[in-house]
């Protein structure tokens, strides 16, 4: 029950939310980066991202868009964030354990190893 402290919150509210966000890149997407020369990572599309409680249990999965954006809407807590491997890249990104907060957004960015050198 919510209890009398509570009895003035309307019980159709949404309940609280937290937002994590980020972006997922790979690189170098050149063999050799120069000074002078633009060599940005790229966006990774289509990656999917675990998204686990303490126990283990999986919470949630979003997969990223084109841009190698992700959002996710999350119950507020502490999450580990781990990225799934992705065909034709090396290195899988490095999870994260993330504290989100309700009403607030957290920015997770990921970044996986092409395994070009």
């Amino acid at each position: 029950s919510m209890g009398a402290a509570h009895c003035w919150r309307n019980n159709s509210a949404a309940p609280a939310t937290a937002h994590l966000t980020g972006s997922v890149t790979a690189g170098p997407t050149c063999p050799v980066v120069q000074d002078g020369v633009p060599c940005p990572d790229r966006p990774v599309a289509a990656a999917v991202i675990q998204i686990t409680d303490s126990n283990g249990g999986n919470v949630a999965e979003v997969i990223t868009d084109a841009e190698g954006a992700y959002a996710v809407d999350l119950p507020p807590g502490r999450y580990h964030v781990v990225p799934q491997a992705v065909e034709g890249l090396l290195g899988t990104a490095a999870p994260a354990d993330v504290t989100v907060a309700a009403d607030s957004t957290t920015v997770v960015n990921f970044s996986y190893d092409t395994g070009i050198r």
